[in-house]
């Protein structure tokens, strides 16, 4: 609250020889407290964001960590099917929750694909929440060399929508749908694991 100043006036002042008439200061009085109730709200309440009505399900919920599948110890078309498609779960896994483990376990040390997926994961932030986004492969070739114990595959990667959401319920991210063509490359050392994937 602003100070008040007091001003002292001369009351009854003479111009004859009399001696002035004294003066008397003002009292400063306090001026009554506000009432809180009355004052006005310098903190309206933040609007609440209005999310989309047609959200589909959180990410998180439409994972489970994966298992090594017991198909990919085998060096065999079937056992690389298997081991492509836990790479695909396990990329999923990291984008949901962060942790990038069951892949990185499972990854030639020098592969980029492997620590692109490793960076993403550990800018995972548990107060936002990604609605959509599962990934999913559709291999339609693999070709395996037992002198090299190496295999190639090839085939399509789609991801459904998804969008970004943090907890105060703003959209951060919003990215359609897409489907891309995929190669992966494995190796074999008594199970599959990965050397690199990417676009042909």
């Amino acid at each position: 609250m602003a100070a008040i100043a007091v001003l002292l006036a001369c009351a009854g002042c003479s111009t004859q020889a009399d001696p002035p008439a004294s003066t008397t200061g003002a009292v400063e009085t306090p001026a009554p407290s506000a009432d809180p109730s009355t004052e006005p709200d310098d903190d309206p309440a933040t609007p609440v964001p209005t999310l989309p009505t047609d959200l589909p399900e959180p990410l998180a919920d439409l994972v489970t960590e994966p298992v090594y599948p017991e198909a990919a110890r085998e060096f065999t078309h079937d056992g690389a099917a298997a081991f492509i498609q836990y790479v695909i779960d396990a990329g999923n896994w990291a984008f949901a929750t962060g942790d990038a483990s069951p892949l990185m376990e499972h990854c030639d040390k020098e592969s980029r694909y492997c620590a692109n997926v490793a960076d993403s994961a550990s800018e995972f932030d548990p107060a936002v929440v990604r609605f959509g986004g599962l990934a999913e492969a559709d291999v339609t070739e693999i070709e395996i060399f037992a002198e090299a114990s190496k295999g190639f595959a090839s085939g399509t990667i789609s991801r459904a929508s998804y969008v970004d959401i943090d907890a105060s319920g703003t959209i951060l991210r919003e990215v359609e749908s897409n489907e891309f063509d995929a190669v992966f490359e494995l190796a074999f050392d008594q199970q599959w694991f990965l050397v690199g994937a990417g676009t042909p």
